[in-house]
C-alpha cells in the first residue's frame, strides 16, 4: 500500500500536526507500506526533521506566508488556494500512484479532497475541529470533546468511516510499553510543555513565575521546544537552583512516565499524559483547544489555567503556590483511562482492511470504470453489451450529475478501486441497484462488494427496498442474490433489444425489514 500524508508545520500552524502524523507514519512503514509526505517550505517547518525520522518528504514550494487576522484564521495556513495546493501535490504525487492520501490541515476541506481524489486515491482526513465539510473515507478526531461520537454527523458524507476519540490517539509506540510497564518509583518532578513552538509564551511565563520563589518541594523541568521563537530570551533568563530549561527531552516518553505532575496544553500532549495517568494543570494554548481543555477541567480530574492570552506570570505564580502547598497530599497517578497507546495500530488497521468501502464515482473515474464496463467478461453480463466510446461514456456521466435519483459509488479495498456500485431510480425508499467489479479484483470480492452495498444501501441511503435484475445465463449472481435474501420473481421475464432480440432475466426484490431479520439471525448463529 502507497500512503502520501499532507501536513505542514510553521511558526503559526506549530509543530503538532507533523509530530502526530510522524507517528502514523512510522506505524504504516513497520507494516511494510511505502509512505511519503508533503510539507511546504514555510518558516518553521520540519521537513528536515521528519527526514531525520526516516521518513521521505517532498517539499512544496516555499512561499511567504501572512500572519492570521485571528487565531481561527485557518485559511492563510496553507498560503496558497485549494486548487493551487491541490494541483502541485498532484503533479508531485504522479510517479507515486497512493493507495491513500493522509491529509492533517485546518485549511484544507472538501473541495481540496475532491481534486486530490483526481490519482484514485482515497482520503483520510485528521482533524480536530468539525467545523467544514470533508469528503474523505476516513475521519480522524483522537480528542476526547463531549458527545465525541456525533461530533462529525454533519460534516462527513455518509460513506466516510468515523474513528473518533483517544483510543485512536495517535501515541508513539513507548507509550504502550511504558503504560503496561509503569516507572517505579517516580520522580519528584515536574515537567512543563506546552507545544512545540509555544505561541502565546507559557514557558517564559512560567519561568519568571519560578524565579519568584526560592524554593520548591519538587524540581521543575521546563520543555520550550525546537520551533520556540522565544529560544533566545528564554535562554538569557536566570535560573531558579530548582528549574531545568530545555528545548527537548531525548527520552521524553519515559521522563513524562517518571515526573509526578505535568503542565501543558489540551491538545495532542494531553492524550500523552492522559495515558500515562499523569495529573497536571491544563492551559488552553490554541483556539481549537479551549472546548476540549473546558470539558477535561469539568471532570474534575485536571486544573485549568483557562485561554493562554490571558494567562500571565502572576497565573502561573499561584498555580505553583497551591502545587507547592499541595504536594504531599496530591494523587501520583490518575485512575487508569482507556488510551492504551495503541490508536496508531488501529488506525492502520482500517486503512489495511479488506472490508469494502465507498466513495462517490468522479470524473477522474471514467476511463478506469469504462475500461472495467468494456472488459469481455463484464460486458457479456450487461443487459447493454456493445463496447461503450470514451464520448458515450462522458454524456452519460454529465447526464447524472445533479440527479438526486442515480447515485453512483467506487468501491474499494485496502484503498484501491475494485468495483462500481450504482443505486438508480431512487423514489420514496426504493432504488435498483447495479454492479461489478474489477477484472483484476481479487476472488471473493464480488459477494463483499454486494453485502456491503446492503448496508451503503439501507443504513447509509436510508432505502427501504432494493431491487435488482440480473440475466437469466448469469448463475454466479444470481445464486450471490440468493445467498443475500433477496426474493427472486418466480416467473423468468425478458427484455426486448433494439435489434429484435430477447433477453431473459429475473428480478429480485429485497427489503430493508427482510434484510435485518436475516442480519439479526446471522448474528444469533455466528455466521457471517
Amino acid at each position: 500500500m502507497k500512503v502520501a500524508i499532507r501536513v505542514d508545520a510553521s511558526r503559526f500552524i506549530g509543530t503538532g500536526h507533523v509530530m502526530r502524523c510522524l507517528v502514523l507514519a512510522q506505524k504504516l512503514k513497520e507494516h511494510g507500506h511505502d509512505v511519503v509526505m508533503l510539507s511546504r517550505e514555510l518558516e518553521g517547518n520540519f521537513i528536515a526533521y521528519s527526514q531525520q525520522q526516516g521518513i521521505d518528504v517532498i517539499a512544496l514550494n516555499a512561499i511567504q506566508q501572512v500572519a492570521p487576522s485571528a487565531p481561527d484564521d485557518y485559511q492563510h495556513w496553507l498560503g496558497v488556494s485549494l486548487q493551487e495546493d491541490a494541483s502541485e501535490c498532484l503533479a508531485k504525487l504522479n510517479d507515486f500512484h497512493p493507495n491513500w492520501i493522509v491529509v492533517d490541515h485546518y485549511a484544507i476541506e472538501e473541495n481540496w479532497h475532491s481534486a486530490i481524489k483526481a490519482c484514485g486515491a482515497s482520503i483520510l482526513a485528521i482533524d480536530d475541529l468539525a467545523n467544514r465539510p470533508l469528503n474523505c473515507e476516513i475521519v480522524l478526531d483522537h480528542n476526547p470533546w463531549p458527545d465525541f461520537e456525533n461530533r462529525y454527523n454533519a460534516v462527513i458524507p455518509t460513506h466516510c468511516t468515523p474513528l473518533l476519540g483517544p483510543k485512536y490517539g495517535l501515541l508513539r509506540p513507548t507509550f504502550a510499553t511504558l503504560r503496561t510497564n509503569p516507572v517505579e518509583p517516580l520522580n519528584n518532578q515536574v515537567i512543563a510543555f506546552f507545544s512545540g513552538t509555544d505561541p502565546s509564551g507559557e514557558c517564559l511565563k512560567l519561568l519568571n513565575a519560578s524565579q519568584k520563589f526560592s524554593e520548591l518541594p519538587f524540581e521543575l523541568t521546563i520543555v520550550f521546544g525546537m520551533a520556540n521563537p522565544r529560544k533566545d530570551e528564554l535562554l538569557s533568563e536566570p535560573l531558579p537552583p530548582f528549574v531545568t530549561l530545555t528545548e527537548v527531552l531525548p527520552d521524553f516518553e519515559a521522563d513524562l512516565a517518571a515526573c509526578r505532575y505535568a503542565f501543558g496544553g489540551a491538545g495532542v500532549s494531553a492524550i500523552e499524559r492522559a495515558s500515562l495517568g499523569v495529573p497536571g494543570t491544563l492551559v488552553s494554548v490554541a483556539e481549537n483547544q479551549r472546548l476540549m481543555a473546558e470539558h477535561l477541567a469539568s471532570s474534575g480530574i485536571y486544573r485549568y489555567l483557562g485561554n493562554s492570552d490571558l494567562t500571565t506570570a502572576n497565573t502561573y505564580f499561584n498555580e505553583l503556590t497551591w502545587l507547592s502547598d499541595n504536594w504531599e497530599s496530591l494523587p501520583h497517578r490518575l485512575p487508569p483511562s482507556d488510551i492504551d497507546g495503541n490508536g496508531a495500530e488501529r488506525v492502520v488497521a482500517e486503512m489495511e482492511s479488506e472490508k469494502i468501502t465507498f466513495r462517490p464515482m468522479v470524473v477522474q473515474d471514467l476511463s478506469m470504470v469504462r475500461n472495467w464496463r468494456n472488459a469481455p467478461e463484464i460486458r457479456e453480463k450487461m443487459f447493454s453489451q456493445h463496447v461503450i466510446q470514451p464520448e458515450e461514456h462522458e454524456r452519460w456521466f454529465a447526464s447524472i450529475q445533479g440527479d438526486e435519483s442515480k447515485q453512483f459509488f467506487i468501491a474499494l479495498s485496502q484503498g484501491k478501486p475494485v468495483g462500481m456500485m450504482s443505486f438508480t431510480g431512487i423514489k420514496d425508499g426504493t432504488a435498483e441497484w447495479g454492479f461489478y467489479k474489477s477484472p483484476d479484483a481479487p476472488a471473493g470480492t464480488g459477494k463483499q462488494l454486494l453485502y456491503e452495498s446492503l448496508v451503503l444501501g439501507f443504513e447509509c441511503l436510508g432505502l427501504n427496498q432494493i431491487d435488482s435484475r440480473v440475466l437469466a445465463k448469469n448463475p454466479k449472481v444470481l445464486h450471490l442474490h440468493e445467498v443475500l435474501g433477496f426474493q427472486k420473481n418466480t416467473k423468468q421475464q425478458t427484455m426486448l433489444r433494439a435489434d429484435g432480440s430477447e433477453t431473459p432475466y429475473y428480478a429480485f426484490h429485497l427489503t430493508k425489514a427482510d434484510w435485518q431479520k436475516d442480519q439479526r439471525a446471522k448474528n444469533m448463529s455466528g455466521k457471517s
